[in-house]
């Protein structure tokens, strides 16, 4: 057995000056809490596609160990919980893959050479990672693991790396282990840029049932945002289609912005679950719709981006040209670090999607946002009057400015967001131009709607400031108790079997879109929009915050419907196969297509057509019937004036997802020409030729036999 020595040694005691232990009540009171929040989540299936549901139990039980451990053992369990969820979800090999990449960045950032080398070689670490995640190298599970471990490493090796160059405090690997493996990073990609001093200075600063209650109500406040946001998408939002004037156009936008609410609800639950393990991090998203200037925006909004964005790259620049006099060192420093933004948002966006999104509505986006910022930046310092402080001493020109200013704030972000949320400048210009269609009886509504919320929002701000102003910070541990469990026990309410079948239809219908994520008939029509003019940009395109990392293979329910073959499809579509994969529902006939039934043998007087592609053509994200071979279809035999050679028209869908150019002729030689196609039909998109290689090197790498022999000339010659 260890000494008392070694293990003193191994997990030191801590020196966490605010800790105060909680009471055994108030963690019974706080566990139950959090199962009654996990509970929401479940049952509202709220972010499931992230990997939030399966990661509820992992939080559980980790809060569980971590409360009642010695405190000398609690980092190491923080660490040790997030290192078996990644093993679980991602996958034993490419999940424990991951870990150890992570050490090595970790590990080579001690090494005992000179900074400079060490920084040098984790660049190179991270040359090698980038690298592994274009599929530079074509391996399946090195592309996970990459993607994971480029995750957790993207941000927090930059800040790790500036902040140990000068670190003062020693700090145990614990410690430092528990930066990296911060367990709600698993299931939210898109992750606040968590400071590496704040992070561990902040732990334990305050008694625990403080900072549980911080983490609770941060928590209850994501999921709020989330089912809030949800509501407003699925009943709120307008198609863009059936824009008609400048109303709908506002309505449009305004709703488009409150995506905000999707982020916000994500970084809340994800800092609230930090805040279950002691971390006493500062909140985010502070009262965002409420920003009164500009310059708040950049001060109120998401704290981490702002403080990292700071720390490792405004300071430094800006001491470097402050001393030049031939222009504004803080203008211009600011308008760099607006491109920095932009091209750090794209360096996210790479580690889920394997390529750099840079892109000229993203320039535009954050040259616009950065220039209107940076000007009323600017303008603070010159002009101290045009600060506002905060909301305290009402008056009426103070009430006015501010409410006007709050106004106007959220109608140019929300114009913003809708062209960083377009596919181009043309279709941005096109929905715009629904501003400019309106009636003077329409441009009267909207002025006296404006009019309206000016004076509704000063009369909220002088109630506020006399009477509620601090009511947040009022609710101590039992009134924060109290709210949470009357706002769970509303929302879980409608799903206890009594009373949901007393339930009317209507209410039933509503509580299932409201518990389910599914696709609003404007993101419907999008992504048709997309499948027909073929795209091959990454869904997560069109809302560039809603990046994930799928976690094992197949829960998207492709086991459902696909049986894997040993042959060179290697995959091939189950006949006589109903699913429903969330967003989105599929079927298969008899053939195993996903189409509806044919006979083999083609009808007298019938012109068939044999459709042979992948995923696209296949209709993934679209439901049976609405892909666009089914439409095409249903046209051609409405227009068709029949004649004794051709009374209809049939389109045969041979299309899987995941298909390359091999399987497309496998197919036909074995199967297609056996229906009898007047035509077949060969859809190929731009990117083929990359992953037909990768497919091509899978087969040879497997022992596939190829089966035909120009293939293996190539095999050999290769």
């Amino acid at each position: 057995m260890p000494s008392s020595r070694s293990v003193t040694k191994l997990f030191p005691e801590p020196s966490w000056t605010g800790y105060k232990q909680a009471t055994i009540a108030q963690f019974i009171l706080v566990l139950i809490q959090v199962c009654a929040l996990f509970a929401v989540i479940y049952f509202y299936q709220l972010e499931p596609r992230n990997g939030l549901t399966e990661l509820l139990p992992w939080f559980v039980v980790g809060f569980i160990i971590h409360s009642v451990a010695p405190l000398r053992f609690r980092n190491a369990i923080f660490v040790l919980t997030t290192v078996g969820a990644m093993i679980a979800l991602v996958g034993p090999v490419p999940g424990g893959l991951a870990v150890v990449v992570i050490l090595i960045f970790l590990i080579t950032a001690h090494l005992p050479i000179k900074y400079k080398w060490r920084l040098c070689l984790v660049i190179l670490g991270m040359l090698l990672l980038i690298a592994a995640r274009m599929q530079i190298f074509y391996m399946p599970r090195l592309t996970l693991l990459s993607t994971v471990a480029g995750l957790f490493l993207m941000f927090r090796m930059i800040l790790y790396m500036h902040e140990i160059r000068h670190e003062k405090i020693e700090r145990t690997w614990w410690q430092r282990l528990s930066y990296f493996f911060m367990l709600p990073n698993l299931c939210f990609p898109l992750f606040p840029i968590v400071d590496y001093k704040s992070f561990l200075d902040q732990q334990y600063d305050s008694p625990t049932v403080v900072i549980w209650r911080k983490g609770i109500r941060a928590i209850l406040r994501g999921v709020l945002h989330l089912l809030i946001y949800r509501y407003i998408y699925m009943y709120v939002s307008p198609s863009p289609v059936a824009l008609h004037g400048p109303i709908d156009f506002l309505i449009f936008l305004l709703t488009g912005y409150t995506l905000i609410l999707r982020i916000s609800g994500i970084f809340n639950i994800a800092l609230g679950t930090l805040h279950l393990f002691g971390y006493n991090l500062p909140a985010i998203f502070d009262n965002f719709f409420l920003v009164p200037t500009f310059g708040q925006i950049w001060r109120r909004m998401n704290i981490y981006w702002r403080d990292f964005i700071t720390k490792v790259f405004f300071y430094p620049i800006w001491f470097k040209i402050r001393k030049i006099k031939s222009f504004n060192p803080f203008l211009v420093t600011s308008l760099i670090i607006f491109i920095i933004t932009w091209l750090l948002h794209s360096w996210q966006s790479f580690w889920v999607l394997g390529w750099f999104p840079i892109t000229l509505i993203d320039f535009l986006y954050w040259m616009s946002l950065g220039m209107v910022i940076t000007i009323n930046l600017v303008l603070e310092e010159k002009f101290p009057l045009t600060k506002i402080k905060g909301l305290r001493g009402w008056t009426l020109t103070r009430s006015l400015r501010i409410v006007g200013g709050i106004i106007v704030v959220n109608l140019f972000m929300s114009f913003l967001w809708s062209l960083w949320n377009s596919k181009s400048i043309s279709s941005w210009s096109y929905l715009v131009g629904h501003f400019t269609e309106g009636t003077a009886i329409q441009y009267g509504i909207i002025t006296g709607i404006i009019a309206s919320l000016l004076l509704v929002g000063v009369a909220i701000h002088y109630t506020a400031d006399r009477y509620v102003l601090s009511l947040d910070r009022k609710l101590n541990f039992g009134a924060t108790t109290l709210f949470t469990f009357g706002i769970t026990a509303l929302l879980l309410m409608p799903f206890i079997p009594k009373i949901n079948n007393s339930l009317p239809s209507t209410t039933k219908d509503f509580l299932l879109i409201m518990s389910s994520q599914q696709l609003s008939q404007y993101d419907r029509e999008n992504a048709e929009q997309g499948y027909y003019e073929q795209l091959l940009e990454d869904p997560t395109r069109n809302n560039p915050w809603e990046v994930r990392i799928k976690v094992k293979p197949g829960r998207e329910g492709d086991e459902v419907f696909y049986t894997f073959t040993d042959n060179l499809l290697q995959r091939r579509l189950l006949p006589n196969v109903k699913s429903n994969l969330g967003t989105y529902s599929i079927a298969t006939n008899q053939w195993g297509m996903r189409d509806k039934e044919y006979s083999k043998i083609k009808p007298e007087g019938t012109f068939r057509i044999a459709l042979v592609g992948a995923s696209y053509e296949m209709g993934v994200g679209v439901n049976d019937g609405e892909n666009f071979e089914s439409l095409i279809e249903n046209q051609l035999n409405s227009l068709l004036i029949p004649s004794d050679s051709i009374s209809s028209i049939e389109i045969l869908n041979f299309s899987v997802g995941g298909y390359h150019l091999f399987q497309h002729v496998w197919m036909c030689d074995h199967e297609v020409f056996a229906f009898q196609p007047d035509v077949v039909i060969f859809a190929a998109h731009s990117e083929d030729t990359r992953r037909l290689n990768g497919f091509f090197a899978s087969l040879i790498q497997n022992g596939v036999a190829l089966e035909y022999p120009y293939l293996e000339q190539v095999k050999n010659l290769s």
